[in-house]
């Protein structure tokens, strides 16, 4: 929970231009204080959401900084309720994630194995 809470707080101060010297970021992020929460952009991430660490990833690099209180609050919302249903919700991994993590066990016992073992064997 502490790391998501640490995502939530990077991918909603991300999307707050920091402006001109950094000098609009608090009144930018004041300004989208204000801002109704746009339940549409909280459905949209949820229904978007994968259990993935790749996908938690992918919505934090997708995070760009806006200058309009709306654009801030819209993009804030989609990505927090995606990251945060990632996170939290179902825990059936994708079969893109299951696919990856049975060709990662093949690779290390057919390379990484042979050559601990031959490298253990020279001693």
């Amino acid at each position: 929970m502490k790391s998501l809470g640490r995502a939530l707080h990077y991918i909603q101060d991300k999307s707050v231009s920091k402006g001109f010297l950094g000098l609009s970021h608090d009144s930018r992020e004041n300004d989208a204080s204000y801002q109704a929460i746009p339940e549409d952009a909280i459905e949209k991430g949820v229904s978007i959401a994968i259990c993935s660490p790749h996908f938690v990833k992918k919505c934090i690099k997708s995070v760009r900084p806006k200058k309009s209180a709306d654009e801030i609050i819209e993009q804030a919302c989609m990505y927090s309720a995606a990251t945060a249903k990632a996170v939290i919700g179902n825990k059936t991994p994708s079969n893109e994630l299951i696919e990856n993590f049975k060709s990662a066990k093949e690779r290390y016992h057919k390379r990484t194995v042979p050559i601990a073992i031959g490298t253990f064997g020279q001693f």
